[in-house]
């Protein structure tokens, strides 16, 4: 009797964890497939286009753009300044009920542990120009 329902637990166990990976899978194709369809252009020339007549760090936006895009697995140039992170980078499942780590918010722990080890409290932002304006200031202190 107590093994029946061990193996009941056992099958509703590897079930959840089968639908978890079919899900996040599902969230992350629809991730890409925001970005497909935008053009990639070599880094500079989208420097040039979104920051040109600004002081910013090109070193700064570019290993901003390379950590949001290898976490999401698209080209870093496909990623637009007004990209909003609750938006463009947010994963849209149908499976509300599952916990998904999402990509972006790896990306943005990374940038954060490698940009703001002295800073306490980051300020709000809602798209990729604020963060890379609010890092840019941070790097100044």
């Amino acid at each position: 009797m107590n093994l029946g329902i061990y193996v009941i637990g056992l099958i509703l166990l590897v079930l959840a964890g089968v639908s978890y990976v079919y899900a996040h899978r599902i969230a992350e194709k629809q991730l890409k497939q925001r970005f497909v369809k935008r053009e990639a252009i070599p880094f500079d020339e989208w420097f040039r286009k979104y920051y040109g007549s600004t002081k910013l760090s090109k070193e700064l936006v570019q290993d901003v753009l390379n950590i949001i895009a290898s976490q999401i697995g698209i080209i870093p140039t496909q990623i637009r300044p007004d990209d909003r992170f609750d938006d463009e980078f947010r994963f849209q499942v149908k499976y509300r009920f599952l916990l998904i780590d999402d990509a972006t918010g790896m990306a943005l722990e990374h940038i954060f542990k490698k940009y703001t080890s002295s800073i306490r409290k980051i300020p709000s932002f809602e798209t990729v120009d604020d963060l890379i304006h609010i890092l840019a200031n941070i790097a100044l202190l």
